[in-house]
């Protein structure tokens, strides 16, 4: 248990997500932050991540690692007393067909339903040494009456079951109906997408008058409407389809649990029966019964008969530290830090290059998962995941917005997180690597009129280790609009210190070149791991 506390705590490997934003995090679609695509790593992420964020203290901190200890604790505890209060079930089972046997040989009274174990075993206690009071067997009426009541409970168990199969089948196919329906409804959406739901007398596209796309709108605008009623009924109910199946599966449960008893008690009687012809002295047929209601006895685990664990300290336990906890006051601090992560990762996001859907779009930053959202502008704005952004150059822009917003809340915070961003490569959606053969950007061919006395890139050409790109291509401008804004950040941001691995290198830029610490290229001879170390025979 230390062991496991010590992993629960902040540290300080807890704060790389905050700092890196390494390859395989900063054009990814799933990966959020660095470290959340390793199982091991995420949980401890994520669990100090109110810590980092001022939701919760040190204190607090502590006190929500025993909160889910002791949740932990109760949920074992319930689990073993469902599984004892299981085995109850058997022994309550067994005991009552031998008191009912004991009732047909007159050593007992009729047994009640709603006695418990110790009551139950008590009673078989007795009749070891209790006298017999009676002769009696068990009848053939009482067998019919037991066969009666079978026949009742089995009927009811195949009404049950054609009930639950036809409730399964009403759920399932409203289900799938619902997926029908919401994939219906987001194919319409193009309509809210294209302002078609406000009847446009123009085509969207070229603004040309139209009936024909007045008409289209309507259509789409009637379709919508209908699909959405349809959601709706749909979804109120769908619940009951659910609740009504569960109540199904349990009643037959519970029937199949009384069929099982009377098949015992049947064969019990049945038994008694036989017994009874075979034996001619009764009291030859009490010392039977007797044998096996003490080899019952001798055989019955003790420990199923301890009364029922005391859960109460645990829940008093869960009930204070939840109190100490203050989870309302948790819950509107953990919404203040997102509201705040989420305004400044959108003023980022404003200043950085993107496509659609993500132009004028702002980001919600949710901590407990986390995630982030795409937020369209206005009203009919579609509301979208990191899945449904689009291209490449909207995952760099995410990414890189998330991470100085979370720097902007944690200087703002005074949060213990160093003022440190180690970028990896932000021209990887621009230039994507080729391999050996060099770089997306070997096939443009440079512009005449591009400055080229780069003695590094003139020394390399022939290495395809450095290719000049015009300062008129698209991608070129977006990677210098991403390193206007590192450089404005920077700027703007006291104790802030951004670390760039880069492919590109602008020379016409001087804040670049003064920027840049290192340039490993191949006229250089510097690498980042030095050339003259000795290698391995069997390396490369």
């Amino acid at each position: 248990m230390p062991e496991r506390e010590v992993r629960d705590r902040a540290t300080v490997r807890h704060v790389t997500p905050y700092i890196f934003v390494t390859k395989e995090v900063i054009d990814s679609e799933t990966v959020l932050l660095h470290g959340l695509d390793d199982s091991k790593k995420a949980s401890g992420i994520i669990t100090s991540m109110p810590y980092f964020l001022g939701v919760s203290t040190a204190a607090s901190a502590a006190v929500e690692r025993r909160l889910r200890q002791a949740r932990k604790a109760l949920e074992v505890e319930t689990a073993r007393e469902n599984a004892r209060i299981s085995n109850d079930n058997m022994i309550k089972q067994r005991a009552r067909i031998l008191l009912t046997e004991a009732h047909h040989l007159g050593l007992a009274s009729p047994v009640s339903m709603l006695e418990d174990d110790y009551e139950l075993v008590s009673l078989l206690r007795q009749i070891l040494v209790a006298d017999d009071e009676a002769n009696q067997y068990p009848s053939e009426s009482e067998l019919g009456a037991l066969h009666d009541r079978r026949r009742g409970v089995l009927t009811e168990i195949n009404q049950t079951k054609r009930k639950h199969r036809a409730m399964s089948l009403a759920a399932a196919e409203s289900h799938a109906y619902e997926n029908v329906v919401v994939k219906q409804k987001d194919k319409l959406r193009i309509a809210e997408h294209l302002n078609l739901l406000d009847i446009p007398a123009t085509c969207p596209i070229c603004e040309a008058t139209t009936d024909a796309g007045k008409n289209v709108a309507l259509a789409l605008k009637n379709s919508l409407e209908i699909i959405r009623s349809e959601s709706s009924e749909v979804g109120r109910i769908r619940p009951k389809l659910d609740a009504e199946v569960l109540s199904l599966a349990e009643r037959i449960e519970t029937l199949s649990f009384n069929l099982r008893e009377l098949d015992a008690s049947i064969v019990s009687a049945v038994n008694q029966i036989q017994e009874g012809k075979r034996l001619a002295d009764l009291a030859q047929l009490h010392a039977y019964y007797r044998g096996k209601v003490s080899y019952f006895l001798e055989t019955l685990d003790d420990q199923l008969l301890r009364p029922a664990k005391d859960l109460s300290n645990l829940h008093e336990e869960i009930s204070y530290l939840e109190a100490q906890l203050d989870i309302d006051n948790r819950k509107v601090r953990l919404q203040r830090a997102e509201a705040a992560i989420s305004r400044f990762a959108s003023e980022a996001f404003s200043e950085l290059p993107k496509e659609e859907p993500c132009v004028n779009a702002e980001l919600q930053f949710i901590a407990r998962e986390p995630r982030i959202t795409v937020v369209e502008p206005g009203p009919a704005g579609a509301i979208l995941s990191m899945a449904d952004v689009g291209s490449d150059q909207n995952y760099l822009a995410v990414h890189i917005a998330l991470a100085f917003g979370l720097q902007r809340f944690f200087q703002k915070e005074g949060r213990p997180v160093p003022g440190l961003l180690v970028l990896d490569q932000l021209s990887r959606p621009y230039f994507p690597s080729l391999g050996e053969g060099g770089t997306a950007e070997d096939t443009k061919q440079p512009d005449e009129e591009e400055n080229l006395d780069d003695p590094e890139a003139v020394a390399d050409r022939k290495g395809r280790d450095v290719v000049t790109i015009s300062a008129a291509d698209e991608d070129f401008l977006a990677m210098r609009q991403h390193i206007d804004f590192l450089f404005k950040e920077v700027a703007a941001r006291t104790g802030l210190q951004v670390i760039l691995l880069e492919h590109a290198y602008f020379k016409d830029d001087e804040r670049y070149v003064k920027a840049t610490k290192q340039r490993w290229t191949r006229a250089s001879g510097n690498a980042l791991i030095p050339k003259d170390w000795k290698r391995r025979p069997e390396s490369k």
